[in-house]
C-alpha cells in the first residue's frame, strides 16, 4: 500500500548534554522529559497522539501531530506548555539534574506509515532546524535558558506573528539556516525560565502526570490509581483522561475540530480546543469507557484486562 501523506505539525526535542551523562541519569532525563511533553500536550488540548505519530530518539521525541489541529490554538499552547513543564520539571531535579532542551517545528507534508518512519521533507527540516548551529548556540550562548525553540518561517509568519499572549512576535528572532542539505529560514525563541502559565490547573495537571508516572512505574493497576486519586482533594480523576496517551488507534476515528467524528483520518486526533477542559466536558465523548482514560488505551477489551496496565495495553505509551 502507498504512504498516506497529510499536512501535519512536526515537533522534535532535544535533551542538550545527554550523552555525557551516565545510564540512570539518561533514564532519569527520559522520563522528565515524557512528563513535560505530557504536559504540553495537555496545555494544548491534544488528548490522544497515536503511536504512529510518535518516534523516539533517546535524547529527544519526534511527534507528527494529526491533520486539521487548530494551529493558531496549538502552536503557541505547545511552545507555551513546553516553557512551563521544563520550570516545573526543573524545580525538583533529579538524578540527570538541571534539564534544558532544543525544540523545533514545522508543518509539512508527511507519510506516518512509511516502512521504518515519517517519510516527508518536513521531518527531516525539523531535524535539521533541531540541529543547526543557531539553535545550538541559542541555547549555549544563554546559559540561563532552559529552552530554545525554533519555527519554521511558515508558521511563524501565518500564526507567531499575530502576538500571543506571553509569546510576542518580538521575542523570535529571525535566522538564515543552513544545516546539510537544509537551507531555510527559522525563528529562534530563547525564553528566560520560569513559569510562564497561571492558574491551579496548570499545578492540577502536572500532579496527575507525576502521579500517574509513579503509579505506572510501581506497575500499579489502572482501577487501583483511579481509586486513589477519587479521595484526593488536589487530584481530579477524570483530569486524567487529558494527561494519559496513546496506543495504536490506527481503526479509530478522529475527531474533527466540530469535536464530530471524521473518518478521514486513521488515527485518533486531538478535540476541538475551544471546547472547555476535559472535566467540564461529557465523558461518553472525551472517555467512553469511563476510566479517565485509561480503559480505552490499546484496547483493553481485547486484552481482558480492564484493571490492570499490561505491556501491551501500554504499547507506545507517551
Amino acid at each position: 500500500m502507498a504512504p498516506t501523506y497529510r499536512t501535519r505539525l512536526c515537533l522534535v526535542t532535544d535533551i542538550e548534554g545527554y550523552s555525557s551523562n551516565t545510564l540512570p541519569q539518561h533514564a532519569d532525563a527520559q522520563n522528565r522529559l515524557r512528563d513535560i511533553m505530557r504536559f504540553a500536550c495537555r496545555n494544548a488540548r491534544v488528548l490522544r497522539v497515536g503511536s504512529r505519530a510518535l518516534q523516539d530518539r533517546g535524547d529527544g521525541r519526534l511527534f507528527a501531530f494529526e491533520p486539521r489541529l487548530d494551529e493558531t490554538l496549538v502552536v503557541p499552547r505547545l511552545i507555551l506548555g513546553l516553557q512551563h513543564g521544563l520550570y516545573l520539571a526543573n524545580r525538583e531535579p533529579g538524578a540527570f539534574g538541571r534539564l534544558r532542551l532544543r525544540a523545533s517545528m514545522v508543518r509539512g507534508a508527511v507519510a506516518v506509515d512509511g516502512p521504518t518512519g515519517f517519510l516527508g521533507r518536513a521531518p527531516i527540516s525539523v531535524t535539521r532546524m533541531l540541529d543547526s548551529r543557531q539553535l545550538r548556540g541559542g541555547l549555549s550562548g544563554s546559559p540561563a535558558a532552559d529552552l530554545a525553540f525554533m519555527a519554521g518561517d511558515e508558521l511563524y509568519q501565518d500564526v507567531l506573528l499575530q502576538d500571543y499572549p506571553e509569546l510576542p512576535s518580538s521575542a523570535f528572532t529571525r535566522e538564515d539556516v543552513q544545516y546539510k542539505e537544509f537551507k531555510g529560514t527559522g525563528w529562534m525563541y530563547v525564553p528566560d525560565p520560569g513559569p510562564v502559565l497561571s492558574g491551579a490547573e496548570t499545578e492540577k495537571v502536572w500532579k496527575h502526570i507525576r502521579y500517574a508516572a509513579t503509579a505506572l512505574g510501581a506497575g500499579a493497576g489502572a482501577f487501583a490509581l483511579y481509586e486513589a486519586m477519587k479521595d484526593d482533594d488536589v487530584l481530579d480523576p477524570d483530569l486524567l483522561a487529558d494527561v494519559v496517551f496513546t496506543g495504536d488507534w490506527s481503526d479509530a476515528e478522529s475527531t474533527g475540530a466540530a469535536g464530530e467524528p471524521d473518518a478521514e483520518s486513521a488515527d485518533y486526533g486531538a478535540y476541538d480546543l475551544a471546547q472547555p477542559a476535559v472535566d467540564d466536558l461529557d465523558l461518553d465523548v472525551v472517555d467512553p469507557g469511563g476510566l479517565g482514560g485509561l480503559d480505552d488505551i490499546g484496547g483493553f477489551d481485547d486484552l481482558g484486562d480492564p484493571t490492570g496496565l499490561g505491556d501491551a495495553a501500554w504499547d507506545g505509551l507517551l
